[in-house]
């Protein structure tokens, strides 16, 4: 596994030339996630994923169509899947933190590659999808939640914007894991 400070130098170049794409993208994300709230299920949290997804796109084959992409993931032919995936993770998640917020918080990180093995291997079913996930974090799972506390400092300073910082904070830290998840399962595989 990298440094953090690699994962943010991958995503500072894999957005170089497509940080106005990106943030115009985190904003649509946004806007469609707050319209959308009371149908997150069926919407917001399947067009995360694809935000996730296309964001990973962009970093590894250099696709800058954040946007297009984003939602051609999420309202694919596997639609259904990445539904009752995303469902199914988020469920999990409100159960372990109804244990108590910790066991959920570092399930919430144990089940964070989800995303990106329901695009990566659609044919896994969704139980197989998360199962695998806590696999590939096992280990990881401070790893991962290291490169999240190293935007801190950004993340102060977009409170200093009203906000707005957000729209290029957000793909800047989104791109970081997923060059995060690129390491892991280069990892995972040779295992």
């Amino acid at each position: 596994m990298k440094t953090n400070s690699n994962y943010k130098k991958q995503a500072c170049a894999a957005l170089k030339g497509n940080w106005f794409a990106a943030a115009v993208s985190t904003f649509a994300w946004a806007l469609v996630g707050s319209v959308t709230a009371p149908l997150a299920i069926f919407i917001a949290n399947p067009l995360e994923l694809g935000f996730d997804n296309s964001l990973r796109k962009n970093l590894t084959e250099g696709d800058a169509d954040i946007l297009p992409n984003a939602f051609k993931i999420t309202f694919s032919q596997n639609y259904f899947h990445i539904m009752c995936g995303t469902l199914l993770t988020v469920i999990y998640l409100v159960l372990w933190t109804l244990l108590l917020v910790i066991p959920g918080i570092i399930m919430a990180f144990a089940y964070s590659m989800t995303n990106f093995i329901l695009v990566d291997e659609p044919e896994l079913p969704i139980s197989q999808a998360i199962a695998k996930s806590r696999q590939m974090m096992k280990g990881h799972k401070f790893d991962l939640f290291c490169l999240y506390l190293s935007f801190i400092g950004w993340f102060i300073l977009c409170l200093f914007t009203f906000g707005i910082g957000f729209f290029w904070l957000v793909p800047y830290a989104k791109t970081a894991v997923a060059a995060f998840y690129e390491d892991l399962k280069a990892e995972y595989s040779t295992k």
